[in-house]
């Protein structure tokens, strides 16, 4: 059982075909056959940032992997949003992303896919 986040930049630094890789990966991560969907074993989210984070997903969205695929196809438009990459701020929102199970029995896993320089907020 556990919340997996995906945390994508789309920073200045993120190339086109850079993103395009970027939810490529994540799709081939969801349609793994150890993924298992449900609130009783895997939740799995998605958050893009540069100067702030914006949510593709949150981790209870979806019943199925067909829904989130189809929300990742739509979302790859093959150009980063540019700006700095806030990465404490992705950070930050990805802990209170809706959905995130509280408890020890749950795993809670953050996948950072990035290219080049971030920025602390801080």
């Amino acid at each position: 059982m556990g919340d997996i986040v995906f945390l994508v930049d789309v920073g200045s630094t993120t190339l086109e075909e850079d993103h395009s890789d970027q939810l490529e990966f994540i799709t081939e991560v969801i349609l793994s056959p150890e993924i298992r969907l449900s609130k009783f074993a895997t939740q799995l989210g998605a958050l893009q940032f540069a100067d702030d984070a914006k949510v593709i997903f949150h981790l209870n969205q979806f019943k199925t992997i067909e829904e989130m695929r189809l929300v990742l196809t739509n979302n790859n438009r093959g150009e980063p949003s540019g700006g700095a990459s806030d990465l404490v701020q992705a950070i930050e929102s990805a802990r209170t992303l809706h959905g995130v199970r509280q408890g020890e029995q749950t795993a809670k896993v953050m996948i950072l896919l990035t290219r080049g320089n971030n920025i602390d907020s801080r």
